[in-house]
Formats: C-alpha cells, sequence, structure tokens
C-alpha cells in the first residue's frame, strides 16, 4: 500500500524577523564608532590635560580606562593639537600603562605616516618589548633587528633602519617587503632617501640593486633632493664606473652639461666633469671602431670638447693645447691640429664639406702632424707610437719627431 504525502516548506518566520532587527541594529556600526571617537576623544584629551605630568598620577588614570578608550587613544594619535609642552609625553605614558594589542598595531601605523615622530618610537620601544614574537609576522631575526633598534633613542631609529636596510645584499624592494615597510608610504619614502643618501655612494650597493626601480623611485624626488642623492654618487666614483641607466636619467633631468649649464649651477665642478667624460666616452664609443676606441679611452679625462659631423665621419676631440681629428671611414691618418688654428679655420668647414680631403691641410701654420693606424698581423703596432706622440703634444712640445731609427729628433 502506498501512501502520498502533501509537499511541506518551512517558512522560519521568527528567526528572518530576528535576522533583519539584528542587521537594521548593527548595519550603522562604523558610523556609531566614528561618533564615539568624536564623542570620547575630546573628553579623553582634556582629562589627560589637566592631570600632573607625573608618572604616578598618569599611571593610575590608565588603569581605569577601559577598551574602547584606549582604542580611541591610539587610533586617533596624534590629535591634530597644537604643540602643547608634555601633553603626547602623558599620552605615551598612559598608553604603556595600559598597553593592549590594538596599541601596537595602531603605532605600527602611525610609523608609517608620520615617521618622524619621537613619540611613535618611545610607544614602539615599548610595542616591541611587550609583544609576543608573531607580531606583525616578523621573521625571527628581522624581529631581533627591530628590537634593538627601538631600545635606541628616538632620534636614531629612522637612521638605524635605513643603515641595516641599506647593508643587506638584496634589492631594497625585497627588504621593504620581509621588514613590513608599506609600499607607498611615507615611511619608505623616507628610508629611500636616507638609504640612497648614504649608500649610492658606497662601492658595491648597486651591485645587489634593481637599477630600473632606483631610477623610478629617483625620478619622484624634486630636484632639490635629486641633486642631494646622485651627486655624491658622482663624486665617489670613477666616471668609467658610472651606470648608464643612472646616466641617462641625470642627463634627462638635467640636460647635457656640454650643450646647457643652467641646471648644472649647484653641482660641483669635478662631478660635471666626471658627466662630461662619460658622455665624451659614450660619443667615442658610438662612433669610433674597437681598436681607436679602445686606445683613446684612456685620454677621455684629458678631452676639453668633442665635436662630430656625420658627412663625411669625422671626430675632433681638443685637449688643453690641441685637437686630434679622427675620420670614421677607416684607412685615414690622424690629423694632430693646434686648438686656436683648428677652432678657426678648420672646425667651421665641418658644416659644409663632406669632402675628407678638405680638413687634412698640412700646409697649414697650425697643422702640427698626421698618425697613421699601422697593424701588424692584426695587432695595433701604432699604439705605441701615438702614445710617444702623446706625451710629448700633451706636454706642449708639437716640434716633436720620432726617428726611424728610434730616437728622438725636432
Amino acid at each position: 500500500m502506498s501512501r502520498s504525502f502533501p509537499s511541506f516548506y518551512f517558512y522560519p518566520k521568527k528567526v528572518t524577523e530576528e535576522t533583519k532587527r539584528i542587521y537594521n541594529l548593527y548595519k550603522n556600526a562604523g558610523e556609531a564608532s566614528n561618533f564615539m571617537k568624536r564623542k570620547e576623544l575630546p573628553k579623553l584629551i582634556e582629562e589627560i590635560r589637566k592631570l600632573p605630568y607625573q608618572e604616578p598620577v598618569l599611571k593610575e588614570y590608565a588603569e581605569k580606562l577601559i577598551s574602547l578608550e584606549i582604542s580611541i587613544l591610539s587610533s586617533e594619535y596624534p590629535y591634530e593639537l597644537s604643540n602643547e609642552e608634555h601633553f603626547l609625553d602623558k599620552v605615551v605614558i598612559v598608553l604603556t600603562h595600559s598597553y593592549n594589542r590594538i596599541v601596537g598595531s595602531r603605532f605600527w601605523g602611525h610609523l608609517h605616516v608620520i615617521p618622524e615622530d619621537k613619540h611613535v618610537h618611545q610607544m614602539l620601544s615599548v610595542v616591541f618589548k611587550e609583544e609576543d614574537p608573531h607580531f606583525l609576522s616578523l621573521r625571527s631575526d628581522i624581529r631581533k633587528e627591530y628590537n634593538q633598534i627601538f631600545s635606541k633613542p628616538a632620534g636614531d631609529v629612522l637612521r638605524l633602519i635605513a643603515e641595516r636596510l641599506g647593508s643587506l645584499p638584496q634589492p631594497l624592494e625585497e627588504n621593504f617587503e620581509k621588514w613590513m615597510v608599506q609600499e607607498g608610504s611615507r615611511l619608505e619614502r623616507m628610508l629611500w632617501i636616507l638609504i640612497l643618501g648614504k649608500f649610492m655612494s658606497r662601492k658595491g650597493f648597486l651591485e645587489h640593486q634593481n637599477l630600473k626601480r632606483i631610477t623610478e623611485v629617483l625620478d619622484t624626488f624634486n630636484p632639490d633632493t635629486y641633486k642631494k642623492l646622485i651627486i655624491p654618487y658622482l663624486q665617489s666614483n670613477d666616471f668609467q664606473n658610472f651606470k648608464s641607466e643612472l646616466m641617462k636619467q641625470l642627463i634627462g633631468r638635467l640636460g647635457d652639461p656640454r650643450e646647457t649649464t643652467k641646471k648644472w649651477r649647484s653641482v660641483p665642478g669635478n662631478a660635471v666633469k666626471k658627466v662630461k667624460s662619460w658622455l665624451y666616452k659614450y660619443d667615442l664609443f658610438q662612433f669610433l671602431d674597437s681598436e681607436r676606441f679602445k686606445y683613446w679611452e684612456k685620454y677621455v679625462p684629458n678631452i676639453k670638447a668633442l665635436n662630430f659631423e656625420q658627412n663625411p665621419p669625422m671626430a675632433a676631440m681638443e685637449f688643453d693645447r690641441f685637437v686630434v681629428l679622427e675620420f670614421g671611414n677607416t684607412g685615414n691618418a690622424a690629423y694632430f691640429y693646434e686648438v686656436e688654428g683648428f677652432n678657426t679655420y678648420i672646425l667651421p668647414k665641418f658644416s659644409i664639406t663632406n669632402v675628407e680631403g678638405d680638413l687634412k691641410d698640412k700646409e697649414a701654420h697650425f697643422y702640427i702632424h698626421k698618425l697613421s693606424h699601422i697593424s701588424n698581423r692584426g695587432r695595433p703596432t701604432w699604439y705605441n707610437t701615438f702614445d710617444d706622440y702623446m706625451e710629448h703634444f700633451m706636454k706642449g712640445d708639437f716640434k716633436y719627431r720620432k726617428s726611424s731609427s728610434g730616437g728622438w729628433r725636432r
């Protein structure tokens, strides 16, 4: 015998109504919390203001605070107050004696917004003493580092963090993440400035860094801050070791110092000279074949000016008292001229002639000599000959000639 049962549907009317009631009661909980802060904070501030700056009194007051009041005091710091003497010192004492986990997390957040605030540093020294090893989910070795750093005087905290992070052999952005430094925060920006200011001039620092990221950060700074960071780097390094990424950015921001000096006025002369040498080297590398570039590279620091022409291809390297004219097409000798005569009679021809012979004037009163690039079985034997002549020409001895027997003659 079969039975059939009618369909049964359960409507939990009472449960549904209670759910709606609770939702409506607490749906504006966030607004209520903000309302509570606006209501309670002035009262708390006034109470602390009236208390004497005496630790026993402040400790007694702290012990009477409820969790909500502690949360408000730690969350709303620094209260947008004027610089009232000892008020924030009193707050530190109160929060120290009423400490709970929310105080620690709030002041770690404050460090990222107002990283130079000494009272934030003082509170964090309490935080790292009070909190268990799992606070911020830091690695144990990093937690120990922070414990040591925040045990030092408040004024040393940022410097010590920067020195530690800058000395680690990993890219800074990786270390920021491990040390729980929030990307884009004011703390991160301050640390970038401190670290780059101290470590960019140190040998080996940039070898561990992501240069693309370094240039991105440098681009965010105003001209004055940028110069303060890049000048030590320029002064402490030989131009041969300059990083091309940094130099291209530098030229992009300040311009080519060979063409304009307006933005370079606050840069020391020795640094500007190094930048020019780097540019001369870069230009010669682009222009000369590898054999000739390898030779002239060592004389780049002595070059005073460098002029190029594309048709015909040629480069004029100006030294103190003479100019060396190298042609781009192989098979041409290098011509040496006195500076004044060259700049007066030869240089103007660069833009009006495409004939190499027009620039080879052995009869000119300012002509010094010409030297060929002779190789023997692929070896550039001309290097030694050029060195002999360059040694004398650099001293102003333009009459020097090397005899076929190897002796000197004038």
